[in-house]
């Protein structure tokens, strides 16, 4: 359960964000640097965020948060690039963001891997 909810909070925070971002970001600035560059920025303060709520209510111990951030920010590259490159549609973008929730997810099984075996 812990899991789902580490992989499913940081990717539905993106996302918002993400899209919010981006909207204000292009309506304000007038440029596509400004849509991408203005999503890249909410999406990955509302992943950080998330991740720090999750850290208070005990989802994620605090020896392995900055992995799990980390492991986020990550899989918030990679779905940004992934928007840039399929901009055209919005559903391909939006799926992007689970490799948000998949960096939360393998950073955190790699920390628990590394701390179990003295890696």
């Amino acid at each position: 359960m812990r899991y789902a909810v580490l992989f499913t909070a940081p990717s539905i925070a993106g996302a918002a964000a993400g899209v919010g971002g981006a909207l204000l970001g292009g309506t304000v600035l007038g440029t596509d640097a400004g849509f991408f560059g203005a999503g890249l920025a909410a999406a990955g303060l509302a992943v950080l965020a998330t991740l720090a709520v999750l850290g208070r209510a005990g989802c994620v111990p605090a020896r392995r948060a900055r992995a799990v951030r980390v492991g986020a920010l990550l899989g918030l590259v990679l779905a940004g690039g992934l928007a840039v490159v399929t901009a055209i549609t919005v559903v391909v973008p939006l799926l992007g963001f689970a490799l948000v929730g998949a960096g939360v997810v393998l950073a955190d099984v790699d920390a628990a891997a590394a701390e179990r075996y003295g890696d």
